[in-house]
């Protein structure tokens, strides 16, 4: 970006000082139009068009700036944007990874909750197993005892 900007800045400078030049150049013919005129002489075309093109300088001038700087602001405003798209490509990229992150720890959660669900019911199957054959000891024996 740097030398592009160099060129276009030698090319402004450069520019500068042709316009410049041509305005010395021409304002001393201006000059003496504009007493001529004021004395109450009669113009001709050429001295018309010559105070037209005189007047018009600085506008046209002050546009062309305006324009300079209009298209600094929109290169300025295509390096932003491209940024942008790279820092949102980076924060999808991360997001992504976030998302498989978590998609992993809820596969490990989801495992170890079907383990502890399944580690409760042979627990309690054993138990109950355990409480039957023990209730059914001791019916036995009650059995045994009053026959």
């Amino acid at each position: 970006m740097q030398p592009n900007k160099n060129i276009k800045q030698k090319y402004m400078e450069e520019k500068k000082r042709v316009e410049d030049t041509i305005m010395e150049m021409l304002e001393p013919k201006v000059k003496e139009i504009q007493k001529r005129f004021s004395e109450g002489e009669k113009l001709s075309f050429q001295d018309f068009n010559l105070l037209l093109l005189k007047t018009q300088y600085n506008p046209l001038n002050h546009l062309d700036e305006k324009l300079d700087q209009t298209d600094a602001d929109v290169a300025n405003l295509k390096i932003d944007f491209a940024n942008l798209r790279g820092e949102f490509a980076g924060l999808k990229g991360e997001l992504k990874a976030e998302f498989a992150g978590l998609r992993g720890d809820f596969k490990a959660l989801e495992q170890n909750i079907e383990a502890k669900i399944q580690k409760t019911i042979v627990m309690n199957m054993k138990w109950t197993i355990g409480s039957i054959a023990f209730l059914v000891t001791i019916l036995k024996l009650l059995e045994l005892i009053f026959q």
